[in-house]
């Protein structure tokens, strides 16, 4: 499962952005050539509070910094829901945002976020690198699942 996640969370990036014609295109390229050696885990996460307009109230806003671009993630639907009826839910729905500001556990976003309903909502930073390295002696970790966040691999790669 946290296999297929990872999977998930690398082609996620490059469908949404084909599909969505979203601006941040492949990414700037910020943190340059990023090899899987110099990464402990690859993707720093936090479960989400609150969404409301540019304002989100992170779990943890600690390795978030203002410039990250952030995917949202909409990972879980209320636990005793029963069956999700995945036409009304927004269970499984993402998007990409760029944080222009951290205070504390909040970030501003570069415009509003969009609705997404009850349940646990994950932010993943991306990594924009020039150029991704992984060896065939490592690997690409994402942060192991904690009820709030993980199991996503983002990045994007110019």
């Amino acid at each position: 499962m946290r296999a297929s996640a990872s999977l998930f969370g690398l082609l996620v990036a490059s469908s949404a952005l084909a599909q969505e014609g979203l601006e941040y295109g492949f990414g700037t390229g910020r943190l340059g050539n990023v090899s899987a050696s110099t990464l402990s885990v690859f993707n720093q996460c936090s479960g989400v509070r609150a969404l409301a307009g540019v304002s989100v109230d992170l779990d943890s806003a600690v390795g978030f910094a203002a410039g990250d671009l952030v995917l949202f993630h909409h990972t879980q639907g209320v636990a005793d829901a029963g069956v999700v009826d995945f036409g009304q839910s927004t269970v499984g729905r993402y998007f990409f945002r760029r944080l222009v500001a951290v205070s504390g556990d909040r970030v501003t976003l570069d415009r509003p976020a969009e609705l997404l309903t009850e349940g646990v909502v994950q932010a993943v930073r991306v990594i924009e690198a020039r150029q991704l390295f992984v060896r065939y002696t490592r690997s690409i970790v994402s942060p192991s699942w904690n009820g709030r966040c993980g199991g996503i691999i983002a990045a994007l790669v110019s």
